[in-house]
């Protein structure tokens, strides 16, 4: 099977544990005999056209969505600008034709997405203009919150924030199947009205670890395990 995958950051570009899950599902398809290739942001101002390149054998597509700044120098920016930067990314119809464009000359049978800020809220509005069936994985609460980020006892959502999930909604609709790593953010979403039509289905991250990080040889006969979980 022929799939594309779609997050915002691939390495060398990582902010978190989303990057980790999504290369590893990329390397796994790859194993697995899937003809893989990945749609991801570049952060170089001068290719706003797609750019093909070849990393551990798979091909990437990178090119820069127009906007104010990066997303991978988000973090580093002030308040209102961030708040025109997540303006013009929700409706980022550069991003949008590149993405189709892309996805039309490769035609794959599948299209599995992930992290989409910083590529643009229209993403998923392209795989659906083109038919192509889609697995939206969801990694945090960004589509409400746009940092993706909620802390313990600051559930209230603000009116920017429900401006915000109201808006991707309406973009990103109800993709053909979503997985969500655990039951309280799919219930999270819900909550808000989200993925109505779609498939549901919990799935945990998959954790793949190499033996050597975790092989130890011990030369007492008393050995203590410590889990936290």
């Amino acid at each position: 099977m022929k799939i594309a995958l779609i997050n915002s950051l691939y390495k060398p570009y990582k902010r978190g544990g989303a990057e980790v899950v999504f290369k590893n599902i990329v390397n796994e398809l790859k194993k697995n005999n899937h003809e893989v290739f990945v749609i991801t942001l570049s952060n170089k101002k001068e290719k706003k056209q797609p750019v093909i390149s070849q990393m551990d054998d798979i091909k990437i597509y990178r090119f820069y969505p127009k906007n104010i700044f990066s997303f991978v120098d988000i973090n580093e920016q002030p308040f209102y600008k961030r708040l025109i930067w997540h303006i013009i990314d929700s409706f980022n119809w550069h991003s949008y034709r590149q993405i189709k464009k892309i996805l039309k000359k490769e035609k794959p049978d599948l299209v599995i997405s992930h992290n989409i800020k910083g590529l643009g809220y229209l993403t998923l509005r392209a795989i659906r203009k083109l038919k192509i069936k889609n697995i939206h994985t969801l990694h945090d609460v960004q589509l409400v919150v746009p940092s993706g980020l909620m802390m313990i006892g600051q559930e209230n959502i603000n009116i920017i924030n429900r401006i915000h999930a109201l808006i991707c909604k309406h973009l990103i609709a109800s993709p053909e199947v979503i997985v969500s790593p655990s039951k309280w953010l799919l219930d999270f979403y819900r909550r808000y009205g989200f993925f109505k039509k779609s498939k549901e289905t919990i799935l945990a991250n998959p954790i793949i670890l190499d033996q050597k990080d975790f092989t130890k040889k011990f030369k007492g006969k008393e050995v203590n395990y410590l889990f936290l979980g």
